[in-house]
């Protein structure tokens, strides 16, 4: 990962190329528990994240 300077007020996280969020589209900054979610998913989608993943609402493949 690498701190990019870009436009004021944007906020991205990108996995390989892959915006694993998005202040502009969210409309907010991301949770610590989602972004770790997120950047996982990309990167390890099989490993558990231990108590973040436990305190985590269900989600599937088609909310993501």
């Amino acid at each position: 990962m690498a701190l990019v300077p870009s436009e004021p007020g944007s906020f991205e996280v990108r996995v390989g190329g892959h915006v694993a969020f998005s202040r502009a589209r969210a409309g907010r900054f991301p949770e610590p528990a989602e972004l770790k979610r997120a950047i996982r998913d990309r990167v390890a989608p099989g490993r558990d994240l231990g108590h973040v993943d436990r305190l985590a609402p269900e989600r599937t493949r088609s909310e993501e």
